[in-house]
């Protein structure tokens, strides 16, 4: 081979190098931005699996292990009922609840409550606040501008339901628990005036949690 071929041929090889360092290049980079993207999701799925971890345990102090009906003292109701009316306003100061409340239907053939995502609903198929017995029950998601906050709530503290004939009733939180949707002993509660409140809980949101709440005055 002449020297002048040798020449070229070197030429083309030096010309090929920076093409070959250009590639593995991009590969690195390619590799570093998947890494990172990767980095960023698993430390994103870490947070997010923190959060519901903090929120279950939350929920798990709130309640307590005794089933809501021992906790109902379901003395016959021989009360009649002077003060009542429609809920239509619930505030939960110390847990910065503040909520319009609608009624809410129980459909028996599904076994299902009409919800919406916004508001608190009262069951009509419970008593309407009142100073003579009875329980009323309102419900509402377990999500934020709802019931989220609910499971902070501590003993002592108060729940507001205002009326539509412009009463407002106070009850002092005693305690909640745990149930399924299948327990529906509440419905039999004949003691005096009681309020439970309702939201979901679990990992799959496949149970609810019962708040306990006792009449202390009308206003």
């Amino acid at each position: 081979m002449s020297t002048k071929k040798r020449r070229t041929q070197t030429k083309r090889t030096q010309a090929k190098r920076p093409a070959k360092k250009t590639t593995a290049r991009k590969v690195v980079s390619f590799r570093y931005a998947v890494l990172a993207g990767l980095s960023l999701l698993v430390f994103g799925l870490v947070l997010i699996g923190w959060e519901f971890y903090n929120t279950w345990r939350a929920q798990q102090a709130a309640a307590s292990s005794v089933p809501i009906s021992q906790l109902l003292n379901n003395n016959k109701d021989d009360n009649q009922s002077y003060i009542s009316g429609v809920p239509v306003q619930i505030f939960i100061p110390s847990v910065a609840i503040d909520l319009k409340v609608i009624p809410g239907y129980y459909y028996q053939k599904s076994n299902s409550w009409t919800l919406t995502t916004d508001k608190a609903q009262w069951g009509t198929i419970t008593k309407q606040p009142n100073d003579g017995g009875g329980m009323t029950f309102i419900y509402a998601h377990y999500r934020k501008g709802v019931f989220l906050k609910l499971p902070k709530i501590k003993p002592g503290e108060f729940a507001q339901i205002k009326t539509d004939k412009g009463h407002t009733f106070t009850y002092v939180f005693r305690s909640s628990t745990i149930t399924t949707p299948t327990d529906t002993s509440i419905f039999a509660y004949q003691g005096d005036p009681i309020l439970i409140l309702q939201t979901c809980t679990g990992a799959w949101y496949q149970n609810r949690q019962l708040f306990l709440f006792d009449l202390v005055k009308v206003e």
